[in-house]
């Protein structure tokens, strides 16, 4: 079991992830209008670094 567990962690930490560029109106945009709150500079700086990378 451990070693099928470790095959399967160094299969998926070869594949490489398809970039998702955030769109205006795309869904984190609505996620983020739709809270019940205003998000703090610090958290919409955040959110748009981890959006790019």
């Amino acid at each position: 079991m451990l070693l099928s567990l470790a095959e399967r962690s160094s299969e998926v930490s070869q594949q490489r992830a398809t970039p998702r560029p955030p769109k205006a109106a795309g869904i984190a945009a609505r996620f983020d209008a739709n809270l019940p709150f205003q998000l703090t500079d610090e958290q919409t700086t955040v959110g748009g670094k981890s959006a790019t990378t």
